[in-house]
């Protein structure tokens, strides 16, 4: 397999029958170091956390690979031999090896650099949104936040969602609320609000699930944007920071582990900053959140808590039900919203820009 097309294998390493080699130079033999040849394509600079992260690709039976790696990874033993888990060959044998050649090709070769952040929503004046063209890269931290990062996408028109998700809901206005404060979510940190909890409650097989959907469908495909309350706080915490002004949507609060947890919950998200941590080198950043919170569930939200400070955090919806709605209804709605998302949400931001900016 040929070198990636602009970048060179720096001495004392070579390409031999598609693996990374190495000549040593005391007895000028030749050492194998790799099955694979990974090459150091992109540099980017996270401006949030002041660090760096490179682009790493290689490839394995015809296939190319591609992962975005902290410095650290390509600089430390550990951190190299974690890179396995990547599908990269590399080992307790063969790591201080790969930490001299990736220093030397970084050394050789000069990369291109890009800016990347690692949520969507707001970067100092920039508002990111992956199908929003702009000069920064997105880099999840995690794979829950890809699969948010995934979701977020385009499938038929304005027109075509008004007409066959938000039309159908007009006679109901508590489903309509919810709907507007997906909207209203990217909004808040224009007007400096604290992050809020729009819960709705009802009894089984109500609709719930089916206006949460419409909900989701604003900024994207609905199955793949929400997830389940069988979560941890941690989970939350993280989803939250990636979203950052997007809604987090969470389905069927009786699902949660710790139904005592759901307190504590609901102030971290109304507090709108994740919890403090240590590591070794000293606290970490901070994650934080201006955006709207929307749960689902059989029993209301605060009937777990309480504490009234809980209640200053919650808009509940209470007792939610559609009134002679066929199965038929429901069915068509639930496909509609896996055929027509994510274009309202996209136009919304659009022209929010453009008023914003005529003001």
């Amino acid at each position: 397999m040929k070198e990636v097309e602009g970048f060179g294998i720096p001495s004392p390493f070579f390409m031999k029958d598609n693996k990374l080699m190495r000549l040593n130079e005391k007895d000028n033999e030749e050492e194998f170091i790799s099955r694979q040849i990974p090459y150091v394509t992109k540099c980017f600079d996270d401006i949030e956390k002041n660090n760096v992260q490179y682009e790493l690709k290689w490839f394995n039976d015809g296939k190319v690979y591609s992962e975005v790696v902290p410095a650290i990874a390509l600089a430390t033993k550990r951190e190299v031999i974690a890179l396995a888990n990547k599908g990269l060959s590399s080992n307790d044998r063969n790591a201080r090896h790969l930490i001299e050649y990736f220093d030397l090709f970084l050394e050789k070769n000069k990369l291109k650099r890009s800016v990347v952040v690692s949520h969507l929503g707001y970067v100092g004046n920039h508002f990111i949104h992956p199908l929003i063209e702009s000069k920064f890269r997105i880099v999840p931290p995690d794979e829950g936040e890809i699969q948010r990062l995934k979701a977020i996408k385009c499938s038929g028109t304005v027109e075509d969602w008004i007409t066959n998700v938000l039309e159908p809901l007009y006679d109901n206005p508590k489903a309509l609320f919810p709907i507007m404060a997906s909207f209203a979510s990217v909004l808040f940190k224009e007007f400096d609000l604290s992050p809020i909890i729009v819960d709705i409650s009802g009894i089984s097989s109500s609709g719930k699930t089916t206006v949460q959907k419409v909900c989701a469908s604003v900024w994207g495909k609905p199955s793949g944007y929400i997830s389940s309350m069988l979560t941890t706080k941690v989970a939350i915490e993280r989803i939250a920071s990636f979203l950052n002004a997007f809604p987090l949507i969470l389905d069927d609060t009786n699902t949660a582990h710790d139904k005592k947890a759901l307190q504590q919950i609901i102030y971290l998200f109304g507090n709108g900053t994740g919890k403090m941590r240590g590591s070794l080198d000293g606290s970490r950043g901070t994650s934080s959140w201006q955006s709207v919170f929307i749960t689902t569930g059989e029993n209301n939200i605060l009937e777990y808590t309480n504490s009234q400070g809980s209640a200053a955090r919650v808009i509940p919806i209470t007792n939610f039900k559609f009134i002679n709605k066929t199965a038929d209804y429901f069915t068509l709605l639930n496909q509609n919203v896996e055929l027509y998302y994510g274009s309202i949400g996209l136009e919304f931001i659009k022209r929010w820009g453009e008023s914003f900016r005529a003001i």
